[in-house]
């Protein structure tokens, strides 16, 4: 039984929006679902986001919380050790809340969700929650990858977005390939456009 529960844990993994949950002896088959996401503007990231960051994630913990509309569920808070600040208020560390995560060997996945990993550096368009932490603007697009070995270019994090009817050009588009320092110049102006 443990052997084909590690199993499915590992072929889960691979499953998008996959959720394994343990329940006693018995098992719970994972399930997958299919969903769409349109590609959102850089006006429309810059609206929702009250603080865009570049930082480092730090450390993280999962566990299970009440998410309103949604029942109980594993949530992951990642502490990000923040390097510069695009706009909104400054600070030295944020602590980023995603859906899904691994508590006591069961995993959920929320296809769609930022997944800031240990270690990585990110642009992050965020959302000031009524705790004080922050969440991921427009889920994992408003997550973008920053590579050292790229020169700092971004890359969008999450992949398979659809362009929808908007004139706008998707701001994955407008991020993809650009260096940081571009990058954090075109986002304050955006910002400084839709203050206006």
């Amino acid at each position: 039984m443990r052997k084909l529960a590690s199993t499915l844990l590992a072929c889960a993994a691979l499953i998008p929006s996959a959720a394994v949950t343990l329940l006693g002896p018995t098992l719970d088959t994972p399930r997958a679902h299919a969903g769409l996401a349109f590609a959102v503007s850089l006006r429309q990231l810059v609206k929702a986001a009250d603080l865009v960051v570049d930082g480092t994630a730090e450390e993280s913990t999962s566990l299970w919380e009440d998410v309103p509309g949604a029942g109980r569920r594993i949530v992951t808070y990642t502490r990000v050790s923040v390097t510069e600040t695009a706009y909104g208020k400054p600070q030295k560390d944020v602590w980023v809340r995603t859906l899904g995560g691994v508590v006591d060997k069961i995993g959920q996945r929320v296809e769609g969700e930022a997944t800031v990993a240990i270690g990585a550096r990110a642009l992050l368009f965020l959302k000031v929650r009524d705790d004080g932490t922050h969440s991921v603007a427009e889920m994992a697009q408003g997550h973008f990858h920053v590579s050292p070995e790229t020169a700092h270019k971004l890359t969008p994090a999450l992949a398979g977005v659809l362009r929808g009817k908007s004139p706008e050009r998707p701001a994955r588009e407008l991020l993809a390939g650009k260096p940081l320092t571009a990058a954090l110049e075109l986002i304050r102006a955006e910002k400084k456009a839709v203050a206006k």
